[in-house]
């Protein structure tokens, strides 16, 4: 039902608002992973309901982002599913990259906004690269200097606005995820953010770890040893639990 709701919703915003107006409208999907738990055809639906607007001149181009081994959940139906989709692995970015990722978008759109060498190299430090984390820092230091009418980011400036910064980042993101977690899962997160050993926790550590794995909250670096997917969240967990 959800599946024919989608296709009738995007097919009635094409006839009635996209058409003759617009080439196309991107949709974006982030952490797709997360839609399996509750559908595990939910790729599947997806590719079906994309390709029958396309064959009928609706062109929404579809951007889904998720963890590496997402469609190993639709394992019995991945060859049209790995098919429809173009995978494009994303990596951290290096200093460099996120350079890039800050001043190109700036430039762009004409933005008359200066970022110093100082702060690119600030905000990668702070986020390690991640392009959620670089884009979701921008956007928010970019609203606060034109608020405050400033025309050059340095790193002074970013670490000024870091708290706020960092609090909205809690809000919008770090919540979701803490609130997607079990009570049992909370305490195993708590437990890692730590740098305490799984041991500590039970036997059902293990199973408790797979499944934030699967959530993307945790990485396995080794035998019995994980570590939160990023500093930011794991200082988020830590202060969340103070």
């Amino acid at each position: 039902m959800h599946v024919d709701v989608l296709y009738s919703e995007l097919s009635r915003l094409w006839q009635y608002h996209v058409r003759d107006r617009l080439a196309a409208i991107f949709i974006f999907i982030d952490d797709a992973n997360n839609l399996l738990a509750i559908d595990p055809k939910f790729l599947l639906s997806l590719r079906a309901v994309f390709q029958d607007l396309q064959g009928k001149g609706m062109v929404y181009p579809l951007v889904i982002t998720g963890q590496e081994d997402m469609f190993e959940a639709t394992r019995d139906v991945s060859e049209p599913v790995t098919r429809f989709f173009e995978r494009l692995p994303i990596r951290p970015f290096s200093l460099d990259d996120t350079r890039e990722a800050i001043v190109e978008p700036l430039q762009a759109v004409g933005h008359p906004l200066q970022v110093g060498e100082d702060a690119v190299r600030e905000i990668y430090d702070q986020t390690l690269g991640h392009p959620y984390f670089v884009a979701f820092v921008m956007r928010e230091l970019v609203d606060r200097a034109d608020l405050l009418e400033i025309r050059t980011i340095d790193a002074e400036f970013v670490r000024g606005q870091w708290a706020a910064v960092y609090e909205r980042l809690g809000m919008e993101k770090f919540e979701a995820e803490w609130n997607y977690a079990t009570d049992a899962e909370r305490e195993l997160l708590a437990l890692v953010a730590d740098e305490r050993p799984l041991s500590t926790y039970g036997r059902s550590a293990s199973t408790l770890a797979a499944r934030l794995v699967q959530k993307g909250l945790l990485i396995k670096e080794g035998r019995g040893k994980y570590r939160l997917y990023h500093p930011l969240f794991a200082a988020y967990v830590k202060r969340r639990l103070s």
